[in-house]
């Protein structure tokens, strides 16, 4: 029992001359910036697991996308993504369609498809006998 009671007497010790506290307010402080490395690590992982999953050609780039994307604040993380979301969904396909109007007005329309080669009305006229 002795040396129980000697280890908590070093301990207590030790937290009343600061070491502890200062210890405490370090790992405090290095709490933020741990919690982005992990969510890099993660966010980079689970890019390259898709990308094997999937077979790409250079999955090395499905990690270094998001290791480039990735913030330090949380926030700015979710907030960039949902911007980009409502930019891939909202924007993109008015672009695209714009962009697919103006290469169809290279290519003019082919006579054999339009409906005016189809609908005629020869074969309703009855020709006399």
């Amino acid at each position: 029992m002795p040396m129980i009671t000697h280890h908590t007497a070093m301990h207590a010790d030790a937290m009343s001359s600061g070491l502890g506290r200062s210890s405490a307010d370090t790992l405090a402080s290095a709490r933020a910036p741990l919690l982005f490395g992990v969510r890099l690590w993660a966010s980079v992982c689970l890019a390259l697991f898709v990308a094997f999953w999937l077979q790409l050609d250079n999955p090395f780039w499905a990690g270094i996308s998001a290791a480039v994307l990735c913030q330090p604040q949380l926030g700015a993380s979710l907030r960039k993504g949902c911007f980009r979301m409502i930019y891939w969904l909202a924007v993109e396909p008015v672009i695209g369609a714009e962009r697919l109007r103006r290469h169809m007005e290279n290519f003019p329309p082919r006579p054999e498809r339009t409906y005016r080669h189809h609908i005629t009305t020869e074969h309703l006229i009855t020709k006399p006998s």
